[in-house]
């Protein structure tokens, strides 16, 4: 199922679902649910597409909610769920996800001049409690979606991101710790000559949380080591680059930036080369992103 057709689908499906439901939550649920399934099973390269997928569908069942006449707090309650749920029968949920679907809500209330707090509150309910089902850490859940909340309603006006800020806060209690202190997500370097490959390295690392550093040029390569940004984690996919891509991994490791390298065949001169230079590990093409976000979080220390 196209992206195009999923929205329509559940506009349809939830207006008219919503007007006869008894439990508003729980339809809603089930119509995100089953259409977010089933547009992820239908495109290709599902792990990048799921927080655009899902961001879409929330959005969507707030736009139909409202034109049902439903109370939108339990339309983005229910939606969060069921998107989560969705996302989580076709492949694995992150905070990405976690994070698109409560920015949509918010910026979905937005446009449809409802209340952003209210509705904030019950998406990060239904965030925390899909979210958990998913496997995710409460405060994993809590930190995606408080600052994705925040961030949403602050694009919308300083009033309604004080608003969405008491909201939350008040929703996550038990994990408030994480609003203390500074958000900043990790930075990765993402280094490919390809820049289709990198832009979909790109979307896959976004879609995991992380903060992207791209660079498909030597030039920009060093010029990312030189700004002194706090890159996490550095990918080098060695397609396309010829021997001076070595002296650019003596400077990361100069810098302490550890390094995976991705190499395009498996070569035996490879692996030295890239060890003997810095490299934390050697990966070889074909690598499933999956293969690829064990590795990175392994070092990153989790």
């Amino acid at each position: 199922m196209a992206v195009q057709e999923m929205r329509k689908k559940i506009r349809g499906a939830l207006v008219k679902a919503v007007k006869e439901a008894e439990d508003v939550v729980e339809s809603t649920v089930e119509v995100t649910r089953n259409t977010t399934s089933q547009t992820l099973r239908g495109v290709r390269n599902k792990a990048t597409q799921a927080s655009r997928v899902a961001g879409e569908a929330v959005s969507d069942a707030i736009h139909a909610g409202s034109e049902a006449g439903a109370e939108l707090g339990s339309i983005s309650r229910g939606a969060v769920i069921g998107v989560i749920y969705g996302v989580g029968e076709v492949t694995r949920v992150t905070q990405g996800v976690i994070s698109e679907t409560v920015r949509a809500a918010i910026k979905g209330t937005s446009e449809v001049g409802g209340d952003v707090a209210v509705v904030a509150k019950k998406a990060m309910e239904g965030a925390i409690e899909a979210g958990k089902e998913a496997g995710l850490k409460a405060e994993e859940v809590a930190s995606a979606g408080a600052f994705a909340a925040i961030e949403a309603a602050g694009e919308i006006s300083e009033a309604a991101a004080t608003a969405v800020t008491r909201a939350v806060t008040g929703t996550i209690s038990g994990v408030r710790v994480v609003l203390k202190a500074p958000f900043k997500r990790q930075v990765i370097l993402a280094v490919d000559s390809n820049r289709h490959d990198l832009e979909l390295l790109t979307q896959y690392l976004e879609g995991e949380g992380y903060e992207i550093c791209s660079a498909s040029s030597l030039a920009e390569l060093d010029q990312a080591i030189q700004q002194g940004q706090k890159i996490a984690v550095a990918l080098i996919d060695l397609s396309g680059f010829d021997e001076h891509i070595w002296e650019s991994c003596e400077k990361l490791r100069e810098a302490k930036i550890p390094f995976l390298v991705i190499s395009p065949r498996r070569s035996l001169i490879v692996q030295k080369d890239s060890l003997r230079h810095g490299a934390s590990g050697v990966l070889v093409k074909p690598i499933s992103f999956k293969e690829l976000g064990e590795h990175i979080r392994t070092l990153l220390g989790g």
